[in-house]
């Protein structure tokens, strides 16, 4: 079972329901994330998220991916407003994904 003692999961909980993007280290990296929602598989678990930012690069084209959430570290939740759903619908109105 996945141990909360850092608040990872309710500040996770918190961005999701309100919609905010949140930071964190990845792979030694800084990333930000709009989280989509959170899975459990094999005994751990996951968060669905469109990344923002990694090492302050923007994406190529956005894209929901998957984090394991025991990678992720230094988790913060921020001010930024981002809803995953709005920033795919937007890249695909955009041609991102063409």
């Amino acid at each position: 079972m996945f141990d909360d003692s850092t608040g990872a999961l309710r500040t996770l909980v918190e961005a999701i329901g309100r919609g905010l993007c949140v930071t964190a280290v990845y792979n030694r990296g800084n990333i930000t994330l709009a989280p989509e929602s959170l899975a459990e598989r094999h005994g751990e678990l996951y968060l669905r998220a469109v990344r923002i930012e990694y090492d302050g690069r923007e994406p190529r084209q956005p894209k929901l991916g998957t984090f394991k959430l025991s990678g992720l570290s230094a988790l913060e939740l921020t001010a930024l407003k981002c809803l995953p759903k709005d920033i795919l619908a937007g890249a695909a109105q955009s041609g991102s994904f063409t």
